[in-house]
């Protein structure tokens, strides 16, 4: 998440707390992204690419808002602290055959993150995320901790 002269620009869905807005991500169980703005600013939040722009939902407060895009972006316009944004979108499941170390693997995705893959591996099973493929999370709830300083790229 960074901050320019135009707006807010979320880059990477992916939880995080910023002194502009605290991003909460509930990916791989659900396509499910909140937003709970901190400073006012127009905000812009770039979804996974394999996200059906035609299905994506935009909430502001609760009440369902259009949905607009600026490229790869979905442009949430001018958000004040202490509104709530929830973007909603199907999660894309799909199974593939990777060739790896020239051995071939079965992999089921789930959004952008590889649930299972077949076979496990003998003596180090890998990708065994069952719990992955629930659309409830595990949530613990903390204090927001928001760094001082910001680091520019």
């Amino acid at each position: 998440m960074s901050r320019h002269p135009d707006g807010v620009w979320v880059n990477l869905a992916f939880s995080r707390d910023t002194p502009w807005a605290r991003l909460i991500s509930f990916e791989p169980y659900r396509g499910e992204l909140r937003l709970e703005v901190r400073q006012a600013a127009p905000f812009f939040l770039r979804l996974p690419e394999w996200a059906d722009r035609d299905q994506v939902q935009f909430r502001l407060d609760g009440d369902t808002r259009p949905v607009h895009w600026n490229g790869r972006y979905l442009v949430l316009g001018a958000i004040t602290p202490g509104q709530t944004v929830v973007v909603t979108y199907p999660q894309r499941q799909r199974e593939m055959t990777e060739t790896i170390a020239s051995g071939d693997y079965e992999t089921h995705w789930k959004g952008g993150t590889v649930t299972t893959i077949r076979p496990t591996g003998g003596r180090y099973p890998i990708y065994e995320r069952a719990e992955f493929e629930t659309t409830e999370p595990p949530m613990i709830e903390r204090a927001a901790v928001v760094r001082p300083v910001v680091v520019t790229w």
